[in-house]
């Protein structure tokens, strides 16, 4: 009834019209001028699965800008929403196609010779041993700081050709049909964390069937449940059997997937890249979520989740802690506003750009969404007229302290001279900062505390205090580390297998990392000297010094239990006599691990001096600090003062129901913000 030739020269006329120039309606026009109505019906019925091709672009305005962003490139796109256009059965093969290409205007690769280098620098290094933060240095001692600033966007719109978007599509539904869980996971959920090609500016790479080839051999061999969770615990158990190098300071841009498969090692951002990458390439939908900036660490801080069958988030941790319900952690976690990185662009991001030139530029993505809920109890926190000075502006914040001031983690506008801020976690201190400057708090900072009632921080000078401070940082994280020297004991002997040896002193318990001295009693003469390590605890000695009578210390060779764990060589037993606080000895072994010295001939030995492993947030000294107190609308200086062999710095006459922070001016960037209480310091 209508031969090839005339189907050929249909599409020819409908495809390589120019797009974004015609509508449905205008088709029809010039398939009635074409062939004079003879043909109508069947021509009608002919292109009306390609009217979904055609109205898309005119209708979907964000499809119609990406093409035209495309430039040159177009082409190659249209090809891939055609090659989906035609079957009634890849609706949804369609659709994902369109939500790729709109929102592929904003991702791209940052590229460069700077790059380069500095990942193959850092991968021959770690090759050699050095691993972690001093490899890093390492590669930024020899070539200086890799400069984000300085690499090229190369955007997704402009080079991704048809192949490359096609076999993206047809990977990610072959998992998503193949895996038993794919029914329960919605299109939307699938779009934006599954689907996605890529994360975020890392370069661009056919990854999926590497990761897939590697790790779905896992779960067919040892998966024995249809569980999404299931599956998640699995992999995750199999792949942190190899190790993790921990870099807090890895600089931008995200680092890519064959690089991550390869080389284990960044930050908290790239160890969720590397979840998402080999979860995403076998149909799991996994994602990460974020603090802003975090109420009680440093910075801002990452972690994944995992969408079980009812869609429930449950949140996970490369190397720290498992995707299981209910988990019970050794570290509280403390987050005041969780937000969500997408895919795509989410409407209500949209809907803020009215607010452009108002909020911070973290709020600007158009790719987070609050989803606070999920792990904060729903809440009301209501500001009076008197609780808000500035009535006159239109958006305030909610802010938290992030070592180096106040930082918006939450905003609203302010509604009838009120406003309200939904889903805050209690227990942490907040302040609320001003439009026109958000790190300005425009009232005390308060905590929220069970009962969602405000306890506002309002210093009183008319009742002082005496503080007596030990650290500038908060001891959450390096507690548990303390645990590992209970037991531990030092000895000495004048044989080198310590036979008829002598216990000098045994540790009972360390409570904070800092500098200890012991003097001995009845000092003797020994050739060797020792402290050894309780079981299961790696030996996590930061420094040993040990004195003569003179107050000299004594020298020698270091000897001790080899290797460390990983085979780093700056945590090796040498890192315990290198005078840098920062490296400990992490050993290889777990039982019988001991590090000494060798002086050669028996000395006399006195007194010890050790340090545990720890954060270099003791009280260090000859190093410069200052505290401060906020009062009204600043911070208010209580003086200066360097640091004593004591590692106690005394203020007096301080203000109570106050909120302080103490700074130091010599050395590092960790500090949080503190009360005095019974005596002691209480990290907020």
């Amino acid at each position: 009834m209508f031969g090839d030739n005339n189907i050929r020269t249909l599409n020819s006329i409908i495809f390589n019209y120019p797009a974004g120039k015609y509508s449905s309606c205008r088709i029809i026009v010039i398939l009635h001028s074409y062939y004079f109505m003879k043909h109508a019906l069947f021509i009608l019925l002919f292109v009306l699965n390609h009217l979904l091709f055609v109205s898309c672009q005119k209708d979907n305005i964000a499809l119609e800008e990406a093409l035209i962003t495309s430039g040159n490139n177009r082409k190659e796109l249209e090809k891939v929403l055609q090659y989906y256009s035609h079957d009634p059965a890849d609706k949804f093969k369609y659709k994902a196609a369109v939500f790729l290409i709109e929102n592929m205007p904003y991702y791209y690769s940052c590229e460069g010779a700077a790059i380069d280098t500095f990942k193959n620098v850092f991968f021959r290094i770690t090759q050699e041993g050095i691993v972690g933060k001093q490899a890093l240095d390492s590669v930024e001692r020899k070539y200086g700081k890799l400069n984000y600033n300085t690499l090229s966007k190369i955007y997704d719109i402009h080079v991704i050709n048809s192949e490359y978007l096609i076999s993206n599509i047809e990977h990610s539904f072959m998992v998503w049909k193949k895996q038993p869980w794919g029914k329960h996971v919605s299109f939307d959920n699938f779009c934006n964390f599954i689907l996605p090609y890529r994360i975020q500016d890392e370069p661009l790479e056919q990854w999926k069937p590497v990761y897939y080839q590697k790790f779905q051999p896992v779960l067919d061999s040892l998966l024995k449940t249809n569980s999404i969770l299931d599956a998640c615990l699995l992999l995750y158990n199999h792949i942190t059997t190899e190790p993790w190098y921990f870099i807090m300071e890895m600089p931008p841009p995200h680092l890519g997937a064959n690089y991550l498969l390869e080389q284990r090692s960044g930050s908290c951002r790239d160890r969720c890249d590397l979840a998402m990458y080999v979860m995403r390439s076998l149909g799991i939908p996994v994602g990460v979520d974020m603090v802003l900036h975090s109420p009680d660490q440093a910075n801002r801080h990452f972690w994944n989740f995992v969408l079980d069958e009812q869609g429930i988030t449950i949140e996970f941790t490369l190397w720290e802690e498992e995707p299981e319900k209910n988990l019970n952690t050794e570290i509280e976690k403390k987050r005041g506003k969780v937000y969500r990185k997408y895919f795509g662009v989410r409407e209500k991001c949209l809907n803020h750009r009215k607010h452009t030139n108002n909020i911070p530029q973290a709020f600007q993505s158009l790719f987070i969404e609050d989803v606070s809920s999920n792990y904060i109890e729903d809440n009301k926190i209501y500001f009076s007229k008197n609780e808000i000075k500035k009535n006159d502006q239109k958006i305030h914040y909610l802010s938290v302290f992030d070592i180096s001031g106040w930082f918006p983690v939450d905003w609203v506008e302010i509604h009838h001279g009120t406003v309200i801020f939904r889903n805050i976690e209690q227990g942490i201190v907040y302040t609320l900062t001003g439009q026109n400057d958000y790190t300005i708090p425009i009232y005390y900072p308060f905590i929220l505390d069970k009962d969602n009632k405000k306890h506002y921080f309002i210093p009183d000078t008319n009742n002082t205090q005496t503080l007596k401070l030990d650290r500038k940082f908060t001891m959450k994280f390096m507690k548990p580390h303390m645990k590992r020297f209970t037991g531990g004991f030092f000895e000495t002997s004048n044989s080198i297998d310590f036979s008829n040896s002598k216990t000098l002193y045994v540790i009972d318990s360390i409570s904070t990392p800092k500098y200890y001295e012991h003097e001995i009693s009845s000092p003797d003469y020994y050739r060797y000297i020792r402290y050894f390590s309780p079981d299961n605890s790696l030996c996590n000695m930061a420094e040993l010094m040990f004195y003569d009578e003179n107050e000299l210390e004594l020298k020698g060779k270091i000897i001790g239990t080899d290797g460390a764990w990983n085979n780093e060589k700056l945590l090796m037993k040498q890192a315990v006599f290198d005078k840098d606080p920062l490296t400990f000895f992490n050993a290889a072994e777990s039982q019988g691990v001991w590090v000494g010295l060798d002086f050669g001939k028996p000395k006399l030995i006195k007194k010890i001096k050790y340090l545990p492993r720890n954060d270099d947030n003791f009280i260090r000294e000859g190093d410069l600090y200052e505290l401060y107190y906020w009062d009204n609308d600043w911070w208010v200086s209580l003086g200066k003062q360097y640091g004593t062999n004591s590692q106690i710095l005394i203020y007096e006459n301080a203000p109570s129901n106050a909120l302080f922070w103490l700074r130091n001016h010599t050395r590092g960037k960790e500090e949080r913000i503190f009360t005095y209480e019974n005596g002691k310091q209480v990290w907020w």
